[in-house]
């Protein structure tokens, strides 16, 4: 599983990477006709920050004084 979890790695790094989860898989499947979906969301959960608020969730912080 860690050689997957490189791959995709690589894939999202490289020089004009950085993109969605399906061009990533896409990308990665050259390298590993293994990798699924599943995987991609896997490893975009663990190391690429969410840049949309999920519903239903605030950011309001309470103060501690």
């Amino acid at each position: 599983m860690e050689d997957i979890n490189k791959i995709i790695a690589k894939v999202y790094r490289d020089p004009g990477g950085y993109g969605s989860m399906k061009e990533t898989l896409k990308d990665a499947k050259h390298f590993n006709k293994e990798i699924n979906y599943d995987n991609v969301k896997d490893w975009f959960d663990k190391n690429v920050a969410r840049k949309t608020q999920l519903r239903g969730y605030s950011s309001f912080i309470v103060p501690l004084s």
